[in-house]
């Protein structure tokens, strides 16, 4: 399993606390999340862990490595508090069978850096460590 930490600021005291891996929600739920280079957006299944979950009439279509494609079906926020809202927005797909996708460039787009070596990925803003995990 890998782990993902998370700077946790307190009055004038910052902590990093170790969670089980992931977009931690509230346990149990606890979710996994792939950081994808290729992706253009964030792209979640349906009983990921967001804010602000709004159906939409029209959604997006993504092309599937089969040929195939599927279509979201509501819009969210992930829930990041230190990255812009922007840098938070979702598409969720019921019939995402792969896993939740987080968009590596979206990130990036949005002022963050996001670093991997051979073991570990680290994911900052403003050199501040929003979450890091173990590769696999």
């Amino acid at each position: 399993m890998a782990v993902l930490t998370r700077a946790v600021a307190n009055n004038t005291t910052t902590k990093t606390e170790s969670l089980p891996m992931q977009m931690v929600p509230s346990p149990p739920n606890i979710t996994t999340i792939i950081a994808d280079t290729s992706a253009t957006g964030h792209f979640i299944e349906c009983h990921f862990p967001v804010k602000n979950k709004t159906p939409i009439a029209n959604g997006i279509e993504v092309l599937l490595p089969n040929g195939n494609t599927i279509k979201s079906t509501h819009t969210a926020v992930l829930d990041l508090p230190p990255l812009p809202p922007k840098a938070c927005i979702t598409h969720i797909f019921p019939t995402l069978a792969s896993g939740s996708l987080l968009s590596v460039g979206l990130l990036c787009d949005h002022g963050c850096v996001v670093t991997f070596d051979t073991d570990s990925i680290q994911i900052k803003l403003k050199d501040i460590v929003i979450c890091s995990s173990t590769r696999s």
